[in-house]
């Protein structure tokens, strides 16, 4: 049994006063859902490209030292072996034991440090270009010509003091 509303009965429903808070067909709906959800996919996307590059631009920064501060670290360090001639870098570049390179764990690619041997007092000027040292207690490793100049390539380790340039 249904029953049939008299339009007098009916409560009058009110008509949209502007055109623009018309209710929308079906077909309509969705094309106003797929823009919505393509106009969110847009947005998602600038700002994931945007959490990449700070992300990027923080690791780049991350080794520098700190406003007001010198930046001098004292530890210990170890060198590379001859044998690692050729390999690739973490900068890309390939090993040369011949140059004046050294691997450090933070610091950007390219910095400058110059590396004083404590126990004899010689120093010399590297260029970090690797990753390392993988060992928690050491704090650079240096070239094999580093390490002569730096008097330690019989040895093997030594105490030092990196200075950023």
């Amino acid at each position: 049994m249904t029953r049939r509303l008299d339009a007098a009965v009916a409560p009058a429903i009110p008509r949209p006063a502007f055109r623009s808070l018309r209710i929308k067909s079906g077909a309509e709906r969705d094309d106003a859902v797929d823009m919505d959800f393509a106009r969110l996919a847009r947005r998602e996307a600038r700002h994931l490209t945007l959490a990449a590059f700070a992300l990027v631009m923080a690791g780049c920064a991350a080794g520098a030292p700190a406003p007001g501060t010198s930046g001098v670290r004292v530890g210990v360090a170890s060198y590379y072996g001859r044998e690692l001639a050729g390999r690739p870098t973490a900068s890309g570049e390939r090993y040369d034991p011949g140059r004046l390179t050294a691997a450090h764990r933070t610091l950007p690619f390219g910095t400058r440090l110059r590396v004083l041997n404590l126990e004899n007092g010689r120093s010399v000027v590297v260029r970090v270009n690797d990753r390392g040292p993988r060992r928690k207690d050491r704090i650079l490793d240096v070239s094999y010509r580093a390490a002569k100049r730096l008097g330690f390539s019989g040895a093997g380790l030594a105490r030092v003091r990196i200075e950023p340039l």
